[in-house]
């Protein structure tokens, strides 16, 4: 729907939600890890907290069992495998698994195949309002100036350091 072209991550979490509803009995929604917009990586978890239901984050790998997921996550430092009831949302890493590649008659079923098209109207919403409000994007300066104080003693560069910061009305 053009009304949402725009959207920030919650007013594409709220669509994304409302199309899941629509969908009805569901027991696993899957998300990507962060999009390639604004590389936020919260839109998985905002489309939870609006269904009320729970979110493993970051999955290498996931176990579907009916009645719960059983997840392996990805941490900075290792994995750790969490359990969850169903229904939920999981987010997947980029370590999940290889993409299938489909054959070509496979390729030629889904061309004929009519895709689902919903516009706000057909689910039941009206253009949800961005929570986010851009003033400016840039790249922060990252250069940084350094000083050395000089001094006999540390007393010295001490009384200096402190000298420096009053002036300069920091202390």
């Amino acid at each position: 729907d053009p009304a949402v072209n725009d959207a920030d991550h919650w007013a594409t979490a709220e669509v994304l939600a409302a199309t899941v509803q629509k969908l009805g009995d569901y027991d696993l929604v899957l998300a990507g890890r962060q999009s390639v917009d604004w590389d936020m990586g919260v839109v998985g978890s905002t489309v939870a907290e609006i269904l009320g239901i729970p979110i493993v984050t970051i999955a290498k790998q996931i176990d579907y069992a009916g009645d719960k997921v059983t997840v392996e996550r990805v941490l900075l430092d290792g994995f750790e495998t969490v359990e969850a009831p169903t229904p939920c949302v999981v987010t997947v890493s980029n370590e999940l698994g290889e993409p299938r590649y489909p054959q070509l008659r496979q390729i030629m079923q889904a061309a004929k195949k009519e895709v689902k098209a919903w516009t706000l109207a057909d689910l039941g919403i009206s253009a949800p309002q961005n929570r986010v409000n851009i003033e400016a994007l840039y790249v922060p300066d990252t250069s940084v100036e350094t000083e050395v104080i000089e001094g006999e003693t540390a007393q010295e560069k001490a009384a200096t350091l402190a000298q420096r910061l009053s002036d300069a009305k920091l202390i």
